[in-house]
């Protein structure tokens, strides 16, 4: 089953792959089972991949809080929201959840990040410091685990196992949305599919987050040449370039 952002990487579905038959059948099993999450979160996946984001938001939205299997959802929705700037609807699944959990240390931190990418410095510290507080090690704990799954998405990845290597990548994104290698990863992985536009999404994030990771700056180049972008790939490839150069390596691949 496949969902926006946090589940799109679960299927390896090409972008114009489906056909009007499955927007009709992904609605008729809302239909028969509105209780379910698996008909929203189709239909959320089938517009998605048209470039229609208001109904994919839309029907991920209904996954989360008409289905009954819903609860779990509140994490990955908010990193679904994030990816497609929907910013004050991501804070208030995030608020929710910490409604929900409060002393769960891992949405205070979330909640941090997503300030901290608006800029506000004085709510990203309140959040960081709130979670701290729940859980002094909070921080390490997310970082080790984030990393832990990525390794695994990269040697999925090296056995071409995209389908798996991408929502590993989703999965370590999951539980640390600024995790650079995975924000990376995913938009390699995006350009390799031929999706330049998502891909950007992944790595002007993970280009602000880390100005520099070299990788982050080449395939950055990459997205952008595939969109005929000239200039702004010259100049992301000569960055990519300079960082290589200055840490004594090849540039990136």
């Amino acid at each position: 089953m496949v969902m926006l952002c946090a589940w799109y990487g679960s299927i390896d579905f090409q972008r114009n792959s489906f056909w009007k038959d499955d927007f009709a059948f992904f609605s008729r099993m809302i239909e028969d089972a509105p209780q379910k999450s698996s008909g929203y979160l189709n239909l959320s996946t089938a517009y998605y991949h048209i470039g229609d984001f208001n109904n994919a938001e839309k029907y991920l939205t209904d996954a989360c809080f008409k289905a009954a299997d819903n609860r779990v959802q509140l994490t990955r929705l908010t990193e679904a929201l994030w990816e497609i700037n929907r910013y004050n609807k991501a804070m208030a699944v995030m608020q929710m959840k910490i409604d929900l959990e409060p002393n769960n240390p891992h949405p205070y931190l979330q909640m941090s990040r997503i300030y901290g990418e608006l800029g506000d410095k004085a709510k990203e510290k309140a959040y960081h410091d709130k979670a701290i507080e729940l859980f002094p090690g909070t921080e390490e704990v997310v970082r080790q685990k984030a990393t832990e799954i990525f390794r695994e998405g990269e040697k999925l990845m090296a056995e071409r196992r995209i389908m798996l290597a991408r929502a590993r990548f989703q999965d370590a994104l999951n539980i640390d949305l600024n995790f650079v290698p995975a924000l990376v990863g995913m938009g390699v992985l995006s350009n390799q599919k031929g999706d330049p536009a998502r891909a950007l999404r992944f790595l002007s994030r993970a280009v602000a987050i880390n100005p520099l990771n070299a990788s982050a700056h080449y395939n950055l180049a990459q997205s952008y040449r595939m969109q005929g972008r000239v200039v702004e790939a010259e100049n992301e490839l000569r960055e990519a370039e300079a960082l290589a150069k200055q840490k004594g390596n090849v540039a990136p691949q």
